[in-house]
């Protein structure tokens, strides 16, 4: 649990570059590419409502304004959102003849069981732990770099206001972070963080707050 879906973004990132990369070869795309990248949004959607800064960075619209939500119950949510994405893509699977389609089902699938598995494992083994400062810099930095269009970069005032708790029903994403950290930290048998780590953390999280005026400015 101490990153947020990071095999889920790294399968998807590598699939959608794939797939949509296709559309953009004239002419028009065979239907099998299609319906290969109509699938993936199953996946995408998935990637959008749990870790939405980095479904907008993917080019997932509609997602610029969202932030990381770690309210009580969020691994529980995202194994059920997996979990339902498993068996979409299971029927799917199932019904389909098409071997580049099929192909395309099988690695879509195996990339959510090794994310639920990984889920697992880091729930039976490692306490939770959050890069604050790092993620919310991330964020910000998705939407404030040269390449992202004027228009969208407007939405990173919205993302730091819900990352501070400044807006109606968001509460702060540090203190979400640390409530849904000292929950997880009372349950026995389960290793933390490396000492290391957490102290490389800190000395940088100056750093990445002085990083997130400075991409403002």
């Amino acid at each position: 649990m101490r990153r947020v879906s990071s095999f889920l973004i790294l399968v998807t990132s590598v699939l959608l570059s794939f797939l949509c990369g296709a559309a953009t070869r004239p002419p028009d795309p065979p239907d099998w590419v299609q319906r290969s990248n109509e699938h993936s949004q199953i996946l995408l959607r998935v990637l959008a409502q749990f870790s939405p800064e980095e479904a907008g960075r993917l080019g997932v619209q509609g997602f610029d304004q969202e932030v990381l939500d770690l309210s009580p119950g969020f691994t529980q949510r995202r194994v059920r959102a997996l979990e339902e994405a498993r068996g979409q893509l299971q029927a799917l699977l199932s019904k389909e003849g098409d071997g580049p389609v099929k192909q395309d089902l099988e690695i879509l699938r195996g990339s959510v069981e090794d994310e639920l598995q990984d889920t697992r494992l880091d729930e039976k083994h490692l306490l939770p732990y959050f890069k604050v400062a790092e993620i919310i810099y991330q964020g910000i930095r998705n939407l404030l770099e040269d390449r992202i269009p004027p228009e969208r970069r407007q939405a990173a005032l919205t993302r730091l206001k819900r990352y501070a708790g400044r807006e109606d029903g968001y509460k702060p994403l540090a203190q979400a972070a640390e409530a849904f950290m000292r929950s997880e930290w009372v349950k026995p048998g389960r290793l933390p963080a490396f000492r290391g780590e957490v102290e490389r953390d800190l000395n940088t999280s100056e750093n990445y707050v002085k990083e997130i005026g400075e991409l403002f400015q």
